[in-house]
C-alpha cells in the first residue's frame, strides 16, 4: 500500500498479521492488512504521531499506544501486538 504524503515514523504488527504505522504529517495511526493492503484510520489529531507499542503486563494487550508530541495516542485494538 501506499501513503501519499506521510511522513511514516513508526511500524508495529499484531498477531493476525496486520501493520499499524504512524503518519507523522497527517498525525494518525494506520491499520494496514498483511499485504500491506486494506488500509484504515484508526486515530486522527495525534500531533507527531510516532514509535508505536502494544500494552504489556499490567496494561491490556490489546491496547495501541502512539508516542507523539507532549500527549500519548490511545486505540483499543481487537488483537494482541505481536514479539
Amino acid at each position: 500500500g501506499t501513503v501519499t504524503g506521510a511522513a511514516i515514523d513508526g511500524i508495529a504488527k499484531d498477531v493476525l498479521g496486520r501493520y499499524y504505522i504512524s503518519d507523522n504529517s497527517g498525525r494518525r495511526l494506520l491499520r494496514f492488512d498483511s499485504s500491506f493492503g486494506a488500509q484504515e484510520v484508526l486515530l486522527t489529531g495525534v500531533g507527531a504521531a510516532a514509535n508505536i507499542a502494544f500494552g504489556k503486563g499490567a496494561l491490556d494487550c490489546n491496547d495501541v499506544y502512539v508516542a507523539s508530541s507532549g500527549n500519548l495516542g490511545f486505540f483499543e485494538a481487537d488483537a494482541t501486538g505481536r514479539p
